[in-house]
C-alpha cells in the first residue's frame, strides 16, 4: 500500500508540473522578449520532456544479475506474475482477476500511445515545424498488438503534419502478429509517406506468418531498413522472403536471434546474389546469433557476402 501511495504520488507530481511548465511555455506579452524569460522557457521545456520522456519509456528486468540475460526497455506483463496466474481462494474469480488485468494493459498500451503523440508534437513545436525534418516515432515495449493499431492510426491521423514526416517508426519488443501486422501496414505504413525504417524486433508471436504478411506489403512501401530480430523467424520464413522481390532501395534486413538453419542461409544467399545481379546493388541482411546455424554455415556466408561487396568495388 505504501508503495501504490509513493507511487501514485510522483505520478501527481509529474502530471503537476508538466501542467506548470505548460502554463510557463504558453505565456504571452512583452515579457517574453526579456532573455531571463526565455531562458526560463527553455529550462521548462527540458523539464516538461524529461517528464514526457519518463512516462513513455517502460523498463523491465530479464532474469537476474547472475544469469547471462541483460536489461532491457519495455513493460513486462509476463502470464506467469500476474494474479490471475497465481493460487486463487475462489476459482470462479479467476476470469474476472484476468478480465481486469486486459483492461489495465489496454489502458497502459492507450496511454503510451497518447503519450508519445504528445511527445513527438511538442519536440516538433518546439523545433519551429520544419516540414524537412524528419520524424522518430517509437512504441519500444508498450505491449501494443494489432488491438492497438486503430488508436495509433486515429491519433497519429490527428497529428497531419506529424504523420507525413515519420521516417523511423519503433515497434520492437511488443506482441504484433501476422495478423497486427497486417493492420499495421494497411492502417498505419501506409499512411507514412516517408517512413523509411522499421523496428519490429522483439516480437515473439511473428513467426514465419509474419514473414508472408510483411512480404505482402513490403513492395509497396518506401521501407528500406526492416528489424526482424527475435522474431521467431526460421527456415519456413525464409522460404516466403525468397519469394519476394525486395525494392531497388532496399537497404538492410536484421534477421539476427531467430531460428534459421543452414539451409535458410542457403536460400538467404541466393536472394542477396539475385538481387545484386539485377540492381548491382548489396543488401546487408544480418544473421549473427541464429543459434541452428552451424560455423561453417556462417564462414560460407561471410565469404558470400565479402565476394559480392568486391565486386561492386
Amino acid at each position: 500500500t505504501n508503495t501504490n501511495t509513493n507511487t501514485n504520488t510522483n505520478t501527481s507530481n509529474n502530471t503537476i508540473t508538466m501542467a506548470e511548465n505548460i502554463q510557463n511555455m504558453n505565456s504571452t506579452g512583452d515579457a517574453v522578449n526579456s532573455e531571463p524569460l526565455r531562458l526560463r522557457t527553455a529550462l521548462g521545456f527540458k523539464s516538461l520532456v524529461r517528464s514526457m520522456s519518463g512516462l513513455t519509456s517502460g523498463s523491465a528486468t530479464s532474469g537476474s544479475p547472475n544469469t547471462n540475460q541483460a536489461r532491457a526497455g519495455g513493460a513486462l506483463f509476463a502470464e506467469s506474475q500476474m494474479p490471475s496466474s497465481g493460487k486463487l481462494t475462489v476459482e470462479s474469480d479467476r476470469q474476472v482477476i484476468k478480465e481486469i488485468e486486459d483492461k489495465v494493459m489496454q489502458t497502459y498500451v492507450h496511454f503510451a500511445v497518447l503519450a508519445q503523440c504528445t511527445l513527438v508534437n511538442l519536440l516538433d513545436e518546439h523545433a519551429g515545424r520544419n516540414p524537412k525534418d524528419k520524424l522518430h516515432f517509437t512504441l519500444h515495449g508498450k505491449q501494443f498488438s494489432g488491438n492497438d493499431v486503430a488508436m495509433l492510426k486515429d491519433q497519429l491521423g490527428a497529428l497531419e503534419h506529424i504523420e507525413q514526416r515519420i521516417a523511423v517508426l519503433d515497434l520492437s519488443r511488443n506482441l504484433l502478429d501476422s495478423e497486427g501486422c497486417t493492420k499495421l501496414f494497411k492502417h498505419v505504413v501506409a499512411r507514412l509517406p516517408i517512413l523509411t525504417e522499421l523496428d519490429l524486433s522483439e516480437n515473439p508471436l511473428m513467426g514465419p506468418a509474419a514473414m508472408r504478411t510483411l512480404c505482402m506489403y513490403l513492395g509497396n512501401s518506401v521501407i528500406e531498413v526492416l528489424h526482424l530480430r527475435a522474431c521467431g523467424m526460421n527456415n519456413d520464413a525464409i522460404r516466403h522472403l525468397q519469394r519476394f522481390k525486395f525494392p531497388k532501395e532496399f537497404k538492410r534486413l536484421d534477421l539476427s536471434r531467430n531460428l534459421i538453419k543452414d539451409g535458410g542461409v542457403k536460400g538467404i544467399m541466393s536472394m542477396l546474389k539475385h538481387h545484386q545481379n539485377k540492381y548491382n546493388r548489396f543488401i546487408a541482411i544480418e544473421i549473427i546469433d541464429n543459434k541452428f546455424v552451424s560455423p561453417l554455415g556462417y564462414a560460407k556466408y561471410k565469404e558470400v557476402c565479402m565476394d559480392l561487396l568486391l565486386s561492386l568495388t
